[in-house]
């Protein structure tokens, strides 16, 4: 009778432990299921614990959000230094990730499930145009990085900065030349403080936001319209197979794989 009491209470902790990990609370709308969702945000606490092994000369800020035009823009971490303001997007997939610099989706390959999701490289370059907006900053202080755990296998084709996690630090600290002035430095951490958001209802509509950009750009696609410039969608035969590419290329290179 204990072996089978101590048996039930060690199944009941494993199943809280496992609806830990599984939902998360949408204010008021209350507790769902949504495992990538906490995933993704260990992911972010795991790269601002790296954060906080850099120098004091690096000001960090985790969990940005940024209200522009009655919406907002959340951005993972951005680091100001003398260096360049980072603006760094995480990614905590596994298995191997693989996608083009321009291509509007990358692909997860888990045991052979393919899963689809936005070109991260596209996304965060959004974040800094909107940083150099709020910040008042030239774009050309700014340097994109997007950080996925070690437990990925990238196959990318970019010249951009993707890297693992485990290379950050380095990354961050193979800057050495000065761009940002005291005077910008202070500036920024400044605006930037300012920028931490409690209010549950500002993060609800950041969600909200999203979803309704997501169903619009899916509106247009399935259209034939491209999302990115308005141009018409035209299909195309490439390298990797067919996909459909914007019809104002070279000047819009936009491509969405079928």
């Amino acid at each position: 009778m204990l072996i089978l009491i101590v048996v039930l209470i060690i199944v009941g902790v494993v199943s809280i432990i496992g609806l830990a990990f599984k939902k998360i609370r949408i204010p008021n709308i209350g507790w769902i299921f949504n495992r990538a969702a906490v995933k993704g945000r260990m992911g972010e606490i795991s790269v601002s614990h790296l954060l906080n092994q850099l120098s004091p000369e690096y000001h960090v800020f985790n969990d940005v959000y940024i209200l522009h035009v009655n919406s907002s823009i959340q951005i993972d971490h951005v680091v100001v230094s003398q260096y360049g303001v980072f603006c760094i997007e995480t990614k905590n997939y596994s298995g191997l990730i693989y996608g083009s610099e321009n291509s509007d989706m990358w692909t997860q390959n888990m045991y052979g499930r393919k899963y689809r999701f936005n070109n991260p490289l596209i996304q965060n370059n959004s974040h800094v145009k909107a940083l150099s907006r709020f910040l008042n900053l030239s774009e050309n202080y700014f340097v994109s990085v997007v950080v996925f755990m070690n437990r990925a296998r990238l196959m990318i084709q970019t010249s951009g900065n993707v890297i693992y996690a485990s290379q950050l630090l380095y990354f961050i600290s193979s800057f050495s030349k000065t761009v940002c002035s005291t005077d910008i430095i202070i500036d920024c951490i400044n605006k930037l403080a300012n920028t931490k958001v409690v209010d549950e209802q500002v993060r609800q509509s950041h969600i909200f936001n999203v979803q309704q950009k997501i169903a619009q750009k899916n509106f247009k696609l399935a259209n034939g319209i491209c999302p990115r410039c308005g141009g018409k969608l035209v299909g195309r035969q490439g390298k990797y197979g067919f996909f459909y590419g914007c019809s104002n290329y070279p000047k819009c290179q936009f491509t969405h794989n079928i």
